[in-house]
C-alpha cells in the first residue's frame, strides 16, 4: 500500500508521462473502438 502522498505522486507521474508520449488527439487515432462513454458520479453530500 502507498500513503495517500506516494498515491498521488504516482498517479501524477503516470498522466504527465501519458500526456508527453502521446498528443493531445490520442482520441483521434483509429484504434478500432466504435463508441465508448464517461460516466460520472458525483456525490457532494459528505
Amino acid at each position: 500500500m502507498y500513503s495517500k502522498k506516494e498515491n498521488q505522486d504516482l498517479k501524477r507521474a503516470f498522466w504527465i508521462a501519458f500526456a508527453e508520449k502521446y498528443p493531445k488527439k490520442w482520441l483521434l487515432y483509429d484504434t478500432k473502438i466504435k463508441d465508448f462513454s464517461f460516466k460520472f458520479y458525483v456525490d457532494n453530500k459528505k
